[in-house]
């Protein structure tokens, strides 16, 4: 990999340099049709009204009643949890997780049946941004969501459909995450908690302002034994935040240091899992992260109409996994093991520039976006597979013998430039139109290593439109909304996707790749329809919404272990779904409810591989258009309710999903992996004037839960009377969390 974790290269110091001679003491105020975010309130359950809405990832604002989609934020005091996944699926809406990997730090996030994955190969359909600048990793597109530190976030927020103003891998939707800030939280807390499995907590924020200057500071440790067998974890997450704010504009400079140890041992059979849930297949499979990730972001007005955004980020990062594993392959003999084992290093670095105006059309009242975003990324990814033998307890003896086939090393160069227009005007009393255009330019390079066989340069043009409108019968009153709304959005096949869509020569993920023919890129068309509005106390939402893809990719199953296949080309799949949500609150009480109906299909005839489906023809299985998408629930309901008890506050949170398809059956020929509920409660006290006690019960009436399942061939490992393919990833059982945080100085927040 070019230069170390810590040596950025010559370009983001120049424009860096650029940046700051331009002159920007930092953010002071706000356009009048943009007022400032609400503070958040730790004595809510959820976030009130919202008032605005991001128009790009950088941080524009639009006001919500102009909006022509769906939005939703959360406060980061509403995550509660270690993990952000978790978090994530309790407090937004149409948000569901699975646990391929089998820990909660490396959970697959969800949204309108599009997803997002710690995992390389999972099919990358969310795109998520930090502070404005795209995570999805160089390698893969996937998100880790371990490398994210929530105590450090102020706000999530949600963008659903195929934006265009998001760029790449919105097709489903984006996830804005920002840090918080020293004007915002200006305060010292110290958080030290306690847990089942030996759950071990501490955390740190710290924030103040002085003038135009402040600083924040958050670091987090937590360690747990893992209620499954033989799976520990570690992360260690910290960031430190410098800001400016001035009368036209503001100046942030942040850095995140990450190094977390991961364990995740994946699906088990599901005979296994009826004599004992808390046992694993084989093991272990470690994930060690580390991260370095600083960012500057840039806001300054340029007089009365005219804001330039900017943000300029340095991003790497070190993946080492290692996976002890059956062998697939049976032609070496006396070895029925494999010690797997990959690292991938990746380093990107890349700028957006973005200037809006505010009524550049002489009587309008409406906001103009130009802007333009490049980035560049290389990653080096090599891996390697020891033959080894399986101990009784299912673990690997190493015999320090490589197999020559399975020794891969390639390095990848991703190139990507984007243009973007966004439009947002009133056409009439009540009425608005918003339009949208981006064009996406990208390029990858592979160099095979140890040959020539991975070489190829592949490159993608595409310009994504959209148009939107929104009603509002009562202009001014903000009580309700009429929107419809079409947009593009597209993503483009990763390095990983490239080197393994050959069904002839299935992969083992991550840690094998073969010369294939290039993929085509997919492209997502959404319509969304949909009203919104506020009643005494709260608000509503109801919609519809249909997404088609095209030349989707999707991982098919075609071997005998669990995460052995190819990728390749969907001519078309289809979500469509409906979704509603209500929030109040009454006096003491608040409540929340929402419902989501997703259905994810195949649109066109295939032939799939699946050697071990039990009805497969010659190892195949055929998909009717129709069939489901494996992994998606059709039915997810969530419901909470909170209470305020004096300075104490009492709730619980309720979630309900319906079946999924295991990976594997895409002809939907098995039983479902089986639906479930589960109910979570939580209270929170003060113990004083500096310190408040939170408890929190997860899975309150320990109900058996299962998010993911795969067919695979347990035989080999546990015996032939484990005839049963359906390998299933275990929800935790009951869990009680305790925290105490400690305040020191003041306590107070401000907006």
């Amino acid at each position: 990999m070019p230069g170390s974790l810590l040596q950025p290269p010559v370009l983001p110091l120049a424009v860096a340099a650029t940046m700051i001679c331009l002159g920007a003491p930092a953010v002071g105020g706000q356009e009048e049709d943009e007022p400032d975010r609400p503070a958040p309130t730790p004595t809510t359950s959820f976030r009130d009204e919202i008032d605005v809405v991001s128009a790009t990832p950088l941080g524009r604002t639009l006001a919500a009643e102009r909006a022509p989609w769906s939005s939703q934020a959360v406060q980061r005091e509403d995550l509660s949890g270690a993990a952000i996944g978790a978090g994530l699926e309790r407090s937004l809406a149409g948000v569901h997780t699975s646990s391929a990997q089998g820990s909660a730090h490396q959970t697959d996030v969800y949204f309108r049946g599009f997803g997002t994955s710690p995992l390389l190969g999972a099919a990358q359909g969310l795109s998520v941004f930090h502070d404005g600048v795209r995570v999805n990793e160089i390698f893969g597109d996937i998100v880790q969501w371990d490398l994210i530190q929530q105590d450090s976030l102020g706000e999530i927020e949600v963008v659903a459909g195929a934006q265009a103003g998001y760029g790449v891998n919105t097709l489903g939707g984006a996830l804005n995450l920002r840090s918080d800030d020293g004007f915002r939280f200006q305060r010292h807390l110290f958080t030290i908690g306690t847990g089942s499995w030996g759950g071990q907590r501490a955390a740190i924020r710290s924030g103040r302002a002085a003038g135009e200057l402040a600083y924040f500071l958050s670091a987090a440790t937590f360690d747990e034994e893992g209620w499954r067998d033989h799976s520990p974890l570690s992360t260690r997450q910290g960031l430190a935040k410098l800001s400016r704010r001035g009368d036209t504009g503001s100046l942030d400079l942040a850095i995140d240091v990450v190094e977390n140890d991961l364990i995740g041992n994946g699906p088990a059979p599901v005979q296994l899992l009826r004599l004992d849930r808390s046992a694993i297949y084989t093991y272990p499979d470690e994930t060690h992260n580390r991260l370095v990730f600083p960012r500057l972001s840039l806001e300054k007005g340029l007089g009365a109409r005219d804001r330039l955004f900017a943000t300029l980020h340095y991003r790497a990062s070190d993946i080492d996994t290692f996976n002890a594993d059956e062998l697939d392959d049976e032609s070496n003999a006396g070895f029925d093991g494999a010690n797997n084992r990959s690292r991938t290093e990746q380093a990107g670095y890349g700028f957006t520039v973005e200037l809006s105006r505010l009524d550049w059309l002489p009587g309008a009242d409406n906001l103009f976006i130009a802007g333009a975003s490049w980035e560049n990324g290389d990653a080096d990814f090599g891996s390697s597979s020891e033959l080894a033998s399986l101990t009784d307890d299912r673990t690997t003896l190493g015999s320090r013998l490589f197999d020559p086939e399975s020794l891969v090393s390639v390095a990848t160069t991703v190139r990507r430039s984007s243009l973007y227009l966004v439009d947002n005007a009133p056409l009439a009393a009540g009425l608005t139109l918003n339009v949208q255009a981006r064009y996406n330019e990208t390029r990858i390079q592979l160099r095979d290593r140890l040959g020539t066989e991975l070489d190829g340069d592949h490159e993608w043009r595409r310009l994504h439109p959209a148009i939107g409108m929104v009603w509002n019968p009562r202009p001014g009153a903000g009580t309700l909304q009429i929107f419809a709304g079409l947009a593009q959005s597209s993503r483009t096949p990763t390095p990983v996707e490239l080197t393994c869509s050959d069904p002839e020569d299935p992969c083992r993920l991550p840690n094998a790749f073969v010369a294939d023919p290039p993929l085509s890129d997919v492209v997502t068309t959404t319509l969304e329809l949909g009203a919104r509005g506020r009643l005494d106390g709260g608000s509503w939402n109801a919609g519809a919404f249909a997404a088609r893809s095209t030349d989707d990719i999707l991982f098919i199953s075609s071997g005998r272990l669990t995460s052995t296949g190819h990728f390749t080309n969907v001519d078309e799949t289809r979500r469509i779904g409906i979704d509603a949500g209500i929030r109040r609150r009454h006096g003491r009480f608040d409540w929340n409810a929402s419902y989501t109906w997703v259905d994810a299909t195949f649109e066109t005839p295939l032939r799939v591989l699946s050697p071990t489906h039990p009805r497969a023809v010659g190892g195949e299985i055929r998909v009717r258009p129709g069939d489901r998408i494996p992994g998606i629930p059709r039915h997810m309901g969530k419901a909470g309710a909170s209470a305020r008890l004096g300075s104490s506050r009492i709730g619980a949170d309720l979630r309900a999903f319906s079946g999924r398809v295991l990976r594997g059956d895409e002809g939907n020929l098995l039983d479902e992996v089986s639906g479930f509920l589960v109910t979570d409660a939580w209270y929170e006290t003060p113990l004083g004037r500096r310190l408040t006690l939170s408890v929190a019960l997860e899975n309150l009436f320990d109900r058996d839960t299962e998010t993911f399942g795969v067919l695979g061939d347990p035989a080999q490992v546990l015996g032939e009377e484990f005839d049963d393919p359906r390998f299933l990833s275990p929800g935790s059982p009951r869990s009680l969390r305790l925290a105490v945080d400690i305040a020191v100085g003041k306590t107070s927040r401000v907006p």
